[in-house]
């Protein structure tokens, strides 16, 4: 993979299409998600891989690409969000007269209360693990390190890592069961 990330940084086509292929659909994908809208989430995603190509040069080879082209895609899709409310508040800045037509830029009260108490969960539900299965759980999950890369900075073995995450996965599911049956139990109560 080494040689593949300098292969990349150096300017190899064949290893920028490989990374191009590897990243493509997930990230067209998030720019759906974002958007709701095919055409715009293909160019978002064609500009992400221009913005890696063009700074493969500060590519930093200690790391792994995956969180590297990550951080560009939600960098490129804040600045079109951006962009395009900057416009929208232009355009309304001229039309809008009463103060009821203004539209509300925080979100609906109940999606930010569900939110905080998945949050709130989750974090409780973290709190069955070591200190290990956490760290490792959390490098995959959130910051989307492969294995090698957790086994590599955290100095385990690779083996010790897959079976850190099996333990913490299985602790977690084990925990939520107990959870949504203890809820069952309270709402039949």
């Amino acid at each position: 993979m080494k040689n593949e990330l300098m292969a990349f940084k150096s300017g190899d086509q064949g290893a920028f299409s490989r990374i191009y292929a590897a990243f493509r659909l997930p990230i067209v994908r998030f720019m759906f998600q974002r958007t709701n809208d095919h055409a715009v989430a293909e160019e978002l995603a064609q500009d992400v891989f221009l913005k890696a190509y063009r700074a493969r040069c500060s590519f930093d080879l200690r790391l792994d690409v995956a969180p590297w082209i990550w951080a560009i895609a939600k960098n490129t899709i804040v600045d079109w969000i951006r962009k395009r409310r900057s416009v929208k508040d232009a355009h309304q800045s001229d039309e809008v007269t009463d103060v009821q037509e203004l539209p509300c830029a925080l979100p609906i009260a109940d999606i930010v209360i569900v939110a905080k108490e998945d949050r709130r969960g989750f974090f409780r539900l973290l709190g069955c693990l070591s200190r290990l299965q956490k760290k490792v759980l959390l490098m995959r999950v959130v910051h989307g390190l492969s294995y090698e890369s957790i086994a590599a900075r955290l100095n385990l073995s690779l083996s010790a890592v897959k079976c850190l995450m099996y333990r913490a996965r299985t602790t977690l599911k084990e925990s939520l069961m107990r959870e949504e049956d203890h809820s069952s139990n309270i709402l039949l109560s």
